[in-house]
């Protein structure tokens, strides 16, 4: 449902996305459970980045090749890049909520 309207959105995202919509607005919208949808973002960041950590560690023991791990660190740098850009975003939008004048 999400992901037909932003293709680029990570396939994470859009899977929890997808998972955390219920029917049950009284107007009959899609209700999204926002700490849900952040924490299971959190919990694939970190999860990412200890895979990359073991991944590099397994490289340098030679227990691993290089070019996986490359690939584990490229996809955590990604995981975490998008993570900030969540947080500058929610950061932003909280303080233009913050300057509204009630």
């Amino acid at each position: 449902m999400i992901s037909s309207i932003n293709p680029l959105q990570s396939s994470a995202v859009s899977e929890v996305t997808q998972n955390t919509l219920s029917p049950g607005s009284a107007a009959g919208g899609p209700e999204v459970n926002f700490s849900k949808l952040m924490s299971s973002m959190a919990a694939s960041t970190v999860s990412a980045l200890r895979e990359s950590e073991a991944a590099a560690i397994g490289a340098m023991n030679g227990q691993a090749s290089t070019q996986d791990a490359i690939t584990k660190i490229m996809e955590a740098e990604r995981k975490l890049q998008q993570a900030v850009a969540v947080r500058d975003k929610v950061i932003s939008t909280y303080t233009e909520l913050t300057r509204m004048q009630i």
